[in-house]
């Protein structure tokens, strides 16, 4: 045999084994490192996926809250607009300091005042009605009983006895009664909205 053959066999069965010893040691480790590497990845992606979900639902919730705030802050900025009207109309039913005209009646007077009311009163029920699910109970019941008061009111005015006396002590003492009961219902219902904006 050819020495220099010889030599080359034997690098040649070195460097199988040198090889072999390579492939048995390192590429186990470096597939494995590869497979996490890829693992690692795949789950910052699906991690990375999740947040985005995450994120992604919070803004459209983040989103219809504040369509609807800005729509409740709409409709009770109509309310307190009708509710003024209504306490206005309401207190100038039977006002403690009244100008009266001495060219009208007082039944022209009674008309003129209970229409205005009616009028308040119709804009303002109509406004809480159509817009009830669109705010909490407890600021409808309160609005229901203002309502309500106002309505007694007005009741309260147009059975008045033209013959009455002039100065008839439970006539004015119940107009103060209701007056003053309305004026705390407005102040709870500010109030309350008070609450509703700043939450």
């Amino acid at each position: 045999m050819d020495p220099l053959n010889t030599v080359l066999n034997i690098v040649e069965i070195v460097l199988i084994i040198v090889g072999g010893f390579f492939l048995k040691s390192y590429l186990p480790t470096y597939f494995g490192e590869k497979g996490k590497n890829l693992a690692t990845k795949e789950d910052i992606k699906d991690i990375t996926d999740k947040v985005e979900a995450v994120r992604s639902e919070y803004a459209r919730r983040q989103h219809m809250h504040d369509i609807a705030f800005d729509k409740e802050f709409e409709i009770l900025s109509e309310v307190w607009k009708t509710l003024v009207d209504l306490r206005s109309a309401t207190q100038g039913l039977r006002p403690v300091f009244d100008y009266v005209d001495p060219n009208e009646s007082e039944e022209e007077r009674k008309k003129k005042r209970l229409q205005k009311f009616a009028e308040c009163y119709n804009i303002f029920a109509g406004t809480v009605a159509k817009n009830q699910p669109f705010y909490p109970k407890d600021l409808y019941d309160s609005l229901f009983e203002i309502s309500m008061i106002s309505h007694d009111e007005a009741d309260q005015y147009s059975h008045r006895d033209p013959n009455m006396r002039p100065i008839d002590r439970q006539y004015w003492d119940n107009a103060l009664n209701n007056q003053k009961k309305i004026l705390a219902m407005v102040e709870k219902v500010s109030e309350q909205i008070r609450e509703r904006i700043a939450a």
